[in-house]
């Protein structure tokens, strides 16, 4: 068995799936074969929109054909949200059905209207758990745990657990190739609250919600960054020192969007020279060209490019000094 799913059968309750089809439609019209039942999340849909929703499964480890579809088309994909619990499946229909789709309000980058929200996804996930606030005891309900793959570390599998006694979430990290955990805990903010039931037909995701999914994404996009730093640059990084490099890349980011650069492709070309040249080396430029690039009015494009001229100008000067 898949040690993924070895981990989880140890759970002696029941073990059910949040399967995200919109990654891949043709799984859907295989489930029937290797589940006896599937709950879609979304009400009254067309059996087109239906085939690329998400579907609750319950997961049978005595199954061998099971197992093995779900280690071939389902692990490693960034698309499956695993709940362990001792609930019925029909109990859940309503509860996970009344978050996957919400009221969106009117805001500069969209209009108000009905949308739906992946919060299963475990790219979102952490960011949405730690946006619950006083939600997160009516979230958790009769779920034990959720669990998540890491979406950059193929080995890691992340466990999320509501401690009613002391008002937190236990997040755990677990290396299945290896078998060592560690684990912290989540201070829950008892004052603020994610899901806004409202007057609306459907839940509205509060202020505090948003600014937590924000900055998860933030956090996210430093996270890739890092690893994809560390690949390229692997005889100057180990991974061991990841979370050093994570922190650097955060760091770097953060201080390069506050000169308006938001593009991803920017921001990790910016990112590396920062961990190669030094943190504030736009400042160490002798005319002072970078920095004021940098303050600049240009647009995001012809100021990234005027800054990589420069950058340009100092290799050819260093590689003229040393070859004289």
């Amino acid at each position: 068995m898949d040690k993924k799913l070895a981990l989880l059968s140890e759970y002696k309750e029941k073990t059910y799936i949040i399967v995200d089809f919109s990654h891949n439609k043709e799984l859907w019209l295989e489930i029937d074969e290797y589940f006896n039942e599937s709950i879609c999340l979304y009400e009254k849909v067309s059996p087109e929109l239906e085939q690329i929703s998400p579907h609750l499964l319950q997961v049978n480890f005595e199954n061998v054909a099971q197992q093995k579809w779900l280690k071939e088309k389902v692990l490693g994909k960034n698309m499956a949200l695993f709940i362990q619990t001792n609930a019925s499946m029909e109990s859940f229909d309503e509860h996970f059905s009344n978050i996957a789709v919400i009221w969106n309000e009117e805001s500069e980058t969209h209009h108000a209207g009905k949308a739906y929200f992946a919060f299963y996804d475990p790219r979102v996930f952490d960011g949405f758990v730690r946006g619950l606030g006083r939600d997160t005891k009516a979230f958790f309900a009769s779920v034990e745990t959720f669990y998540i793959e890491d979406e950059f570390e193929e080995g890691l599998m992340h466990s999320y657990s509501y401690d009613d006694e002391l008002k937190n979430i236990i997040c755990k990290t677990v290396e299945t190739n290896k078998g060592n955990a560690s684990h912290i805990r989540i201070a829950i903010e008892e004052e603020q609250f994610g899901l806004d039931f409202g007057q609306e037909e459907y839940c509205v995701l509060t202020a505090w919600m948003r600014q937590n999914l924000k900055a998860h994404e933030e956090r996210r996009q430093s996270k890739r960054m890092a690893y994809q730093i560390q690949k390229e640059f692997s005889t100057y990084f180990a991974k061991e020192e990841m979370p050093s490099l994570l922190s650097r890349v955060y760091d770097s980011t953060s201080h390069m969007k506050k000169y308006g650069f938001s593009q991803y492709k920017y921001l990790y070309t910016l990112a590396t020279w920062e961990i190669f040249y030094g943190k504030g080396f736009e400042k160490n430029d002798p005319k002072g060209v970078l920095e004021n690039i940098c303050m600049g009015s240009k647009n995001e494009t012809d100021k990234f490019t005027a800054f990589e001229t420069r950058m340009l100008e100092f290799d050819r000067q260093e590689e003229t000094q040393r070859s004289q």
